[in-house]
């Protein structure tokens, strides 16, 4: 049962711990929302890593950035320790009203527990409740962009669910124009994903692709991290069609416009899909050791596509099927899935 904490409203100063990745960012971004519109004399600062400050940009929904890479969270770069202990130090020395840790790991707790705070809020998992002195329930019958604004109800708040946001200029579109140039009609595939056991298999993908050319005459798109273009240029190599690659050619906020232009996106769990959710674009996503009712696409008025064989899911990212899943996933799967989205999407056959 959610327990309601009695918060007093004049001005506060709130420290958001969010140091881990892209789409973990996106997933908060309804949270800000609430947050903003339910406390707008409070002040917000937001905890993060370089790479995912860019999914904040323009967003009005906090006071401030203080950029700190986590450096067991790093996945491209090394992170310095020496910069990582200043920049908590500097922040244990604000002395905040607030501090909010939505990530549940125990080493975030540590650091949430050093900065301090009058009232430190997180999950109450075992491995981090002892660092928290107010606690939200952690459960996964529900989307985790859901749970999260749970602490703004706890706090004495009211949800929005506004959806998952990104906030563009339209420099942003002009500079994207002119510097990409993409056919008039497409489809999106990001094969990558932060954890291997996420993927799904070359030969697949290649044949998915080939399937969405024929059947649809749409040009295929790649998307994906420098570090996934091997990745996608051995997809690319098994296919029969050509198709397009973008992979480690763009910048997050690039990757989403092209996500947002395109017909529809075929991926996996992956930050790819939270910024199809956050940009109204409708999405296949393959699932294997990961929970979608938990991590799925976050309802955004399209016709998203869920495909899981998994039945029983633990605490954390792994199931309890210890293959993992995706390899109980089939190309007619995806076919299938793909032809439900652009059934319901009216996108035409070629």
């Amino acid at each position: 049962m959610l327990r309601l904490y009695k918060v007093q409203i004049f001005s506060m100063n709130v420290l958001v711990v969010r140091p881990d990745h892209i789409g973990d960012m996106l997933l908060t971004t309804p949270f800000f929302a609430s947050m903003r519109r339910s406390f707008p004399e409070w002040n917000i600062t937001v905890l993060c890593g370089s790479w995912s400050k860019p999914i904040l940009d323009n967003n009005p929904n906090y006071d401030r950035i203080v950029v700190c890479d986590f450096p067991w969270l790093a996945r491209v770069k090394p992170s310095l320790w020496k910069e990582f202990y200043s920049a908590v130090v500097k922040l244990r020395r604000e002395k905040f009203d607030i501090v909010i840790t939505l990530r549940k790991a125990a080493k975030s707790a540590v650091v949430s527990r050093f900065i301090g705070g009058r009232e430190r809020w997180g999950f109450d998992v075992g491995k981090s409740r002892w660092a928290h002195t107010r606690a939200i329930h952690y459960h996964t019958d529900c989307h985790i962009a859901d749970l999260y604004e749970e602490f703004v109800t706890a706090l004495g708040g009211k949800p929005v669910h506004t959806g998952l946001e990104l906030y563009f200029q339209q420099s942003e579109y002009d500079a994207f124009a002119q510097s990409i140039l993409l056919p008039e009609r497409y489809a999106v595939i990001s094969p990558g994903a932060g954890y291997p056991e996420k993927l799904w298999f070359i030969e697949r993908w290649a044949e998915a692709a080939d399937y969405i050319i024929e059947r649809y005459a749409i040009p295929v798109v790649f998307t994906g991290s420098s570090n996934e273009q091997q990745l996608v240029n051995m997809i690319i190599e098994k296919m029969y069609e050509k198709a397009v690659t973008l992979a480690g050619k763009l910048s997050i906020r690039e990757t989403a416009i092209v996500i947002q232009k395109s017909q529809f996106l075929a991926t996996v769990d992956s930050a790819a899909m939270h910024i199809a959710s956050a940009v109204r674009t409708p999405a296949v996503a393959l699932f294997g050791p990961t929970n979608p009712v938990h991590w799925g696409p976050y309802p955004n008025g399209r016709a998203n596509q869920v495909i899981s064989k998994v039945k029983q899911f633990t605490l954390g990212r792994g199931s309890t099927n210890k293959s993992g899943g995706m390899e109980d996933i089939t190309t007619n799967d995806v076919k299938e899935a793909i032809d439900r989205l652009c059934s319901l999407e009216r996108i035409q056959m070629g």
